[in-house]
């Protein structure tokens, strides 16, 4: 659904891109929808509604630091949102209204209705990416580590199979190992081996993780690729006709050159479009995630 923003100032008191909250909100305010920031939510007796969030007019998007809809197409977000895919109705079902299914990434389960009802993708959006039906196959839920034990296992990543994240909890995990180079993670045994082959489906080829980040890289056509969509670090991936089909390290900008995910061209770190802040997201991002 599209429409505009009514409010020209708000009340509501929360700034965070990451939450979606509408605290101190007076009802129809209207706050950001933490998965896309061209999307968001009304606020109703401190609810957020509907079910599906309302869209900004194309060439727009919503800014939640002044909670309404504003002229431009690029905006940045939640950089850390985490996929919302779980596979069991919550007990919140304004918050979770829909859940997705861990073998059919073309259906999900309608959560307000009692018979748990399984519904279909339509064609022209055919994947559910934990939130919606939308175009892009490599967002589905099944593209994702995720643990349904939740102490102590560990669990492949569909989309890196020298990657493994260990379980602390039922959802999709955040602590991760990698395999030594020549290994893939084995999910029988949990270990990594040299006795095991690479079995990621193509359809989770170069994933892009909740900071806009692409860790391991597949090629499919020739060219070049930005390790990172919102930032500007010394590392992109190159392609030759050769190395279709394979996956490729990153190499690096020369000197003290940066790459420019808009012109993908290496340029002076001055002239980079994105805020100084994303060009060390990256590095915080990974700290985060190592495997204790």
């Amino acid at each position: 659904m599209k429409t505009t923003a009514a409010h020209t100032t708000s009340t509501c008191t929360n700034t965070d891109p990451c939450v979606l909250d509408c605290a101190g909100c007076e009802n129809e305010e209207l706050v950001h929808d933490p998965q896309d920031c061209h999307n968001y939510y009304m606020c109703l007796n401190g609810v957020a509604i509907p079910e599906i969030p309302l869209t900004c007019h194309d060439g727009d998007h919503f800014n939640y630091t002044t909670h309404q809809c504003v002229s431009g197409d690029e905006c940045e977000g939640c950089l850390n949102a985490s996929p919302v895919c779980h596979y069991q109705c919550k007990e919140d079902v304004y918050q979770y209204p829909t859940h997705g299914n861990q073998f059919n990434c073309s259906t999900y389960t309608n959560c307000n209705d009692n018979d748990n009802e399984i519904i279909p993708c339509p064609p022209e959006a055919p994947y559910y990416d934990g939130t919606s039906c939308q175009t892009d196959e490599s967002k589905c839920c099944s593209c994702y580590p995720y643990c349904t034990t939740a102490m102590g296992n560990l669990v492949l990543d569909p989309s890196d199979c020298t990657k493994f994240y260990i379980c602390t909890d039922l959802g999709i995990p955040e602590h991760f190992g990698t395999c030594k180079k020549g290994e893939y993670f084995d999910p029988m045994s949990e270990k990594c081996s040299t006795y095991v082959t690479c079995s990621t489906p193509s359809s989770c080829f170069n994933k892009v993780y909740p900071d806009g980040c692409i860790y391991r890289y597949t090629c499919q056509k020739f060219g070049v690729e930005a390790k990172c969509r919102n930032q500007c670090l010394k590392e992109f991936y190159s392609c030759t006709t050769d190395d279709i089909g394979h996956t490729v390290e990153p190499i690096t900008c020369s000197g003290d050159l940066v790459f420019n995910p808009k012109n993908q061209l290496c340029i002076p770190v001055d002239d980079c479009p994105f805020p100084s802040s994303f060009m060390s997201l990256n590095t915080t991002m990974l700290s985060r995630r190592v495997l204790g």
